[in-house]
């Protein structure tokens, strides 16, 4: 889940028709995204598909050089399944952004009709929604909820709305586990800050992560990774 605005950084190369003026240049594609979790020496990973469509306009400057801006909206969707005796869980991620590329691009005439452009740039990419459909069953029954995946993020800051704190999140949706306990190093907060675990619907609690000297930054030890909310003041519970 990428909730947080993030600057991207994207290459592309694709053949057009040439002209000296403005042209719109839509495009469409599948997407695979694939996030690595690596915690000492334990790793886990997983992939999401979909798809993106948009179009960006084409300015030309000056000679083969030219700026295109765009506008493109992106699906990603995920699953996982986990099986023990009789107890069964999976759950279906889906997340939808908006990005919005800025390319400058170079063309190379190959014919009077066609050239070969390139294209580098920053993309800035926001997060519009994101949801978890969670479902479980043991001995004959079954039980299904939707999680929404920003509901939990936005309840904490209205919580702590009159509070000054800085707030940061690192959500991990897809809940990665390892095969053995993984130690996991926090440095978006100093000794006097606090790390906290969200448990769902915007409640928090003291996350286990410890203060290290020796490594000067808060270590976890654990064998899945969640969501996490770091300030450096103390906050309160939505429940609260």
């Amino acid at each position: 889940m990428k909730k947080i605005i993030a600057i991207a950084a994207a290459a592309a190369m694709l053949f057009a028709a040439s002209e000296a003026s403005a042209q719109v240049i839509v495009g469409a594609g599948y997407v695979n995204s694939t996030t690595t979790s690596k915690v000492s020496d334990n790793k886990a990973s997983s992939d999401a598909n979909g798809f993106y469509v948009g179009a960006s306009y084409n300015i030309p400057l000056v000679g083969g050089l030219g700026l295109a801006p765009g506008l493109y909206y992106e699906f990603l969707g995920s699953s996982s399944k986990k099986d023990a005796g009789i107890f069964s869980a999976s759950g279906t991620t889906t997340e939808h952004y908006l990005n919005i590329p800025v390319m400058v691009n170079y063309s190379f005439g190959l014919a009077s009709d066609c050239s070969l452009f390139a294209f580098a740039g920053p993309t800035l990419e926001y997060g519009l929604a994101s949801s978890t459909k969670l479902e479980a069953s043991a001995g004959g029954i079954s039980g299904e909820k939707t999680v929404n995946n920003y509901d939990a993020d936005k309840k904490v800051l209205i919580a702590n709305a009159d509070s000054d704190a800085e707030i940061s999140f690192l959500n991990f949706p897809a809940k990665p586990s390892f095969n053995s306990t993984a130690t996991v190093y926090f440095y978006q907060v100093d000794e006097d800050g606090f790390v906290y675990e969200l448990t769902g619907e915007g409640k928090i609690k003291k996350s286990a992560a410890k203060w290290s000297e020796e490594d000067g930054c808060w270590v976890l030890k654990t064998r899945t990774l969640g969501s996490y909310v770091f300030s450096d003041k103390a906050l309160v519970s939505e429940a609260a």
